[in-house]
């Protein structure tokens, strides 16, 4: 579009004011005529469309509002002149690509481009047979939701298979929702087997809970994963990157109080964004204007009265239409806890980043009047680095107290042992009984005498006295150690004192303090178990 090797006949549109407002006018950084493409009618179902020629694989799109007049559509563009680009979640193969604006301001003008690339220039980068047909994928990798009989067992299911019955068969053949399921394991005792999750996981215990196994249960493992504190930039409400037009509220109750108003420490108009009715459902709606990862949150008060949201919940969505709620580990909507005061902000990061355009602030319990103050932290997702770093079982950084199991078969078997690659005697965990069950479980700890290890709490306590109780250490039980939260009447996040009662809790942005308030573990002390009363 924007290099002109699409040509002025394949871009066509649903209609166009004039002279000057033709389709071809629509090329991204544009600036011939009136500098877009203008519908003739301000109309949802007009749109601009364009022929690539050939098949293409299509990645995404870049649009732009009219050069020459405050015109765009949105929320797709946030201004006349600055790009945003959608990359679609699933590439798609098309010859043509029809934009349909659905919100504008001004009139219906845009400027656009696609991105992608021929189909001829996708080379298959993952074709290899797994192991269904050839066996290496063994029989007890392949499960199912049900089975016929014998005969129709699903190790059955294997390409080109002829044993038995020759397939897998269900044991209800004609419902929908039956499954066939490949989890592929070791196929030999050398050979690594990487599988990846669909769904990245913050986490800091994993466990390998076996299901079937060659002969004995014996694995050696390493966890592929990164650092989580690498995404945790706030998005644009406090600097003003984000316009005020991608900030929406289900309503709002004056002039002084409108949606962005709701920045983060802003001191415009009233202070904050309030909703017209104080009753569940209002919401507080943010447009990042592009995919973003999406990795917490900070609200606070109205800035010149005690009124604050005390909980709220978080959604998020793509396309403004699927919403998502974050949930809890049990599954159920979770309720982010919120302002204790009108001017400490709280910080609520997400155990499941999201990547995401949209997001909705609900609040669910508030002070005197549902007020709020609000930015989002994350970062673009072009600048999430690919996730995959070995994390210390081969190399030894996780140091053997961290790695423990269900049970042990001897000396030679004891969990440690179960290090990718390792050689040491036994080669491997093995349990003491080979039943689906027995797990192995690792615990990446200090691996030095230095670097500071953050531990949070699931659920923060008020608490005024705090015990460290050790359990493992490497030579001596030796500790050096610092508690993380904020008052809990006063709002500030200096240092605790011991002589008064504190929250134990994110109630402020741990970010730029994640390194100096952390526990400092000298040596390797492995676990730690934190009790707390008062």
């Amino acid at each position: 579009m924007e290099s002109g090797a699409i040509p002025e006949d394949s871009i066509t549109a649903s209609s166009f004011t004039g002279v000057w407002h033709e389709p071809y006018r629509g090329r991204l950084n544009g600036v011939a005529g009136q500098a877009a493409w203008v519908s003739k009618y301000d109309t949802i179902g007009e749109w601009l469309q364009v022929d690539l020629g050939e098949m293409k694989r299509v990645t995404g799109t870049i649009i732009q509002g009219r050069y020459v007049a405050d015109e765009w559509v949105f929320p797709g563009s946030a201004g006349r002149h600055i790009p945003v680009t959608n990359l679609l979640n699933n590439p798609v193969y098309a010859r043509y690509v029809r934009f349909l604006p659905q919100t504008w301001h001004g009139r219906m003008s845009m400027r656009a481009e696609i991105v992608g690339c021929d189909t001829t220039a996708v080379v298959p980068t993952c074709p290899y047979l797994l192991g269904m047909e050839s066996g290496a994928i063994p029989d007890g990798s392949i499960t199912a939701s049900s089975f016929y009989g014998a005969g129709s067992e699903p190790y059955l299911a294997r390409l080109y298979g002829v044993a038995g019955g020759g397939a897998w068969v269900a044991e209800h053949p004609h419902t929908i929702g039956e499954w066939l399921e490949v989890f592929p394991g070791s196929a030999d005792r050398n050979t690594p087997v990487i599988n990846l999750l669909n769904n990245e996981v913050d986490a800091r215990y994993v466990r390998f809970v076996v299901q079937s196994w060659h002969t004995m249960v014996s694995m050696r493992v390493e966890i592929v994963g990164c650092n989580t504190t690498i995404c945790s930039d706030p998005l644009g409400m406090e600097s003003g990157a984000i316009p005020d037009d991608s900030i929406t509220a289900s309503s709002f109750h004056s002039a002084d109080l409108v949606p962005y108003n709701g920045r983060l420490n802003g001191v415009a108009g009233g202070g904050a964004w309030m909703a017209i009715s104080n009753t569940i459902g209002q919401w507080l709606q943010v447009d990042l204007g592009e995919m973003k990862r999406v990795t917490g949150t900070i609200i606070q008060g109205r800035r010149n009265t005690e009124q604050r949201v005390t909980s709220y919940k978080l959604q998020y969505s793509t396309d403004r239409i699927t919403w998502t709620t974050c949930a809890g580990s049990d599954g159920s909507e979770m309720d982010f806890a919120g302002n204790v005061d009108r001017s400490t902000p709280v910080t609520n990061l997400l155990n499941n980043p999201a990547d995401a355009r949209y997001v909705r602030f609900l609040p669910q319990t508030w002070n005197h009047v549902m007020s709020m103050r609000a930015e989002i932290v994350g970062c673009n997702t072009t600048a999430v680095l690919p996730c995959l770093y070995l994390l210390g079982m081969e190399s030894g950084a996780i140091p053997d107290g961290s790695i423990t199991a269900s049970s042990v078969g001897g000396l030679n078997y004891v969990p440690y042992r179960g290090r990718l690659n390792g050689v040491a005697p036994g080669g491997a965990w093995a349990p003491l009984i080979y039943s689906i069950g027995q797990w192995l479980q690792v615990f990446a700890g200090n691996v030095d005498r230095n670097t500071p290890v953050t531990n949070l709490l699931n659920n923060p306590v008020d608490a005024r006295y705090v015990r460290f109780l050790p359990q493992t250490w490497h030579h001596v039980m030796a500790m050096r150690v610092e508690i993380v939260g904020c008052n809990t009447s006063l709002p500030s996040v200096d240092s605790l004192q011991f002589s008064q009662s504190v929250r134990i809790c994110l109630g402020w942005n741990p970010v730029p303090y994640l390194m100096a308030a952390s526990l400092h573990l000298r040596s390797m002390m492995l676990d730690m178990s934190l009790t707390a009363g008062g």
